[in-house]
């Protein structure tokens, strides 16, 4: 069994478990579809957090949250008077996409890549809007309206498309395609191009807590829009595991994460540069 918000993504994952994939491969496909197909609610450029139990019965938590980039003091907040809504000082250093690359490797049967198909499909061929889908996408237009590249996907002609239209997101699908081509690769080229060449896990969604490469950048910004490209190259896993076992009357939690602006400064538990400090997607074995 499998449950999603979405019926899509929902059969996207029933079908890796009919093909003969575990619960960890059907959760990352059905993820993948959901950044796609539910961008108004989580995208490739958040946090992810993963309960695993192995048919050994260990239990195993992954924290894929992100640290807050460098930059992002809190010195440069009380600048522009707090976090804005939208915008590079809005996001933190994206931790989803590591967190499926050590859930896979560690925890999966199938590679990665194969998992992103259906993803990659939805993205490009596009998929047709429910009622409810539509509803948000209008909800979200003076957000959309005001990045021109969000808008061109999520507001075509101006407005927001109807229930039954269909909804296509091409810079997704390129960067879903990139990520196949591995984590590490990903993160390099988002670092390489200044303006999202690859068409950014970020770029044109109209959440709130995400960040829209290129769109709107003062000088204000503009550092810790660099910061969160160069810490998404040290935003590698770093795996761990702790003591704890399952109980029918306690189930299975992680730690609490630690990250964003106020609980992550330059230094603590930020993924540096050079790789030695790496927060990225922690694995460990739940306390019960």
């Amino acid at each position: 069994m499998i449950a999603t918000v979405n019926p899509l993504a929902s059969a996207a994952g029933l079908e890796v478990l009919r093909q003969g994939g575990n619960g960890v491969d059907a959760a990352i496909a059905a993820g993948a579809v959901l950044t796609v197909v539910e961008p108004w609610s989580g995208q490739l450029g958040g946090d992810g957090f993963l309960l695993i139990r192995t048919g050994s019965g260990e239990s195993w938590a992954i924290n894929g949250s992100g640290a807050a980039p460098a930059a992002a003091t809190l010195a440069r907040y009380r600048e522009v008077g707090g976090i804005p809504q939208t915008g590079w000082l809005a996001a933190t250093v994206p931790g989803l996409v590591d967190a499926w690359a050590v859930a896979a490797k560690r925890f999966g049967t199938r590679p990665l890549a194969s998992l992103l198909e259906p993803a990659i499909h939805y993205a490009e061929s596009g998929f047709a809007l429910s009622e409810r889908q539509a509803a948000l996408n209008a909800e979200m237009a003076q957000v959309s309206s005001r990045f021109a590249e969000t808008a061109a996907i999520f507001l075509p002609a101006g407005r927001p498309p109807g229930a039954g239209d269909l909804l296509k997101q091409p810079d997704l699908a390129r960067t879903l395609r990139a990520i196949c081509l591995g984590c590490g690769f990903f993160s390099r080229r988002w670092t390489l191009q200044p303006d999202g060449l690859f068409g950014t896990p970020i770029r044109g969604n109209p959440s709130p807590d995400c960040a829209i490469p290129g769109a709107g950048r003062t000088r204000a910004t503009s550092g810790v829009a660099r910061n969160h490209r160069a810490d998404g190259t040290g935003h590698s896993r770093s795996i761990r595991a702790g003591e704890g076992a399952i109980r029918p009357d306690r189930p299975p939690a992680g730690r609490s994460p630690q990250a964003g602006p106020g609980a992550a400064p330059r230094g603590v538990g930020r993924p540096s540069l050079c790789g030695r400090r790496c927060q990225g997607a922690a694995v460990r074995r739940s306390s019960g």
